[in-house]
C-alpha cells in the first residue's frame, strides 16, 4: 500500500521538489543540490539566508506511546 500511494504521489506531483526523504530516486546529494541552489539564488537577488538543520532520527525512542497517542486525541 505505502509504494502505491507513492507512486501516486509521484506521479501526480503531489509532493514538493525539494521534499527528499522517503522518496525514491532522491538522495543526500539531491538535499545538497537543492540547498546550494537556494542559497546561490539567495545571493543573486541580493538577499540573506538562514538555514536550520535538525537531526531528529531517534528522537521519539522514549516517548510513552500512550503518552503521545493521547495528544493526538
Amino acid at each position: 500500500m505505502a509504494t502505491r500511494l507513492g507512486y501516486l504521489a509521484e506521479i501526480i506531483d503531489l509532493l514538493h521538489s525539494e521534499q527528499i526523504g522517503g522518496r525514491s530516486q532522491k538522495s543526500a546529494i539531491d538535499a545538497a543540490l537543492a540547498l546550494t541552489h537556494d542559497i546561490q539564488l539567495a545571493r543573486t537577488e541580493g538577499l540573506k539566508s538562514l538555514y536550520l538543520f535538525l537531526d531528529i532520527k531517534g528522537a521519539f525512542d522514549h516517548v510513552s506511546t500512550n503518552q503521545l497517542l493521547g495528544f493526538c486525541q
